[in-house]
């Protein structure tokens, strides 16, 4: 997938998604990673947004955090090991790069 289409702060979030696999030592990059990172982004819109409209952020982070903790983990040496997107994350993607179409 290319994700050179997305805008910087799109790339931002899938980093920052990248950054919460590593910590829960997956492999597979998930949904629930980006959320979850999107959500810990001090100058992030997902946080202000769920909470305008009545979702209680925290408990999110919470569910958040206890689906990931209950996913195996796999430990990489000398390394951080080869990220893959998960079928779920990835079908997202593409329909997020098929709704862009030609803007992407």
């Amino acid at each position: 997938m290319d994700f050179g289409k997305f805008t910087e702060q799109a790339r931002m979030g899938l980093a920052q998604g990248q950054d919460v696999m590593r910590r829960y030592q997956h492999t597979q990059l998930d949904v629930e990673h980006v959320l979850l990172g999107m959500l810990d982004a001090p100058q992030g819109v997902a946080a202000r947004v769920l909470e305008q409209a009545g979702v209680d952020v925290a408990a999110v982070r919470r569910e958040l955090e206890a689906v990931l903790s209950r996913a195996p983990k796999v430990r990489v040496r000398g390394g951080t090991g080869q990220i893959h997107l998960t079928p779920a994350l990835g079908r997202i993607l593409g329909a997020v790069l098929y709704v862009l179409g030609p803007l992407a």
